[in-house]
C-alpha cells in the first residue's frame, strides 16, 4: 500500500491552502477577501513551479 508521508512543511502548506478555501467559502461575495486570497495563492504557487519553461507564464 502506498502512503504519502507529509513533512512539516507540506502539512503547513496544506493548512494554508485549507485556510484560503475557508476564507473564500465563508465570504463568497467579498471581492476584497477573494482578491487577497487570490494574490496569496499566486504567491504560494510561485514557490512550486511546475516546469522551468513556464516560469514566465503560459
Amino acid at each position: 500500500m502506498f502512503r504519502v508521508r507529509y513533512t512539516e512543511r507540506q502539512n503547513n502548506n496544506l493548512e494554508i491552502i485549507a485556510k484560503f478555501i475557508a476564507q473564500v467559502l465563508t465570504h463568497p461575495d467579498d471581492e476584497d477577501i477573494i482578491g487577497i486570497v487570490s494574490s496569496e495563492v499566486q504567491e504560494l504557487c510561485q514557490a512550486f513551479p511546475l516546469y522551468g519553461q513556464f516560469e514566465g507564464g503560459i
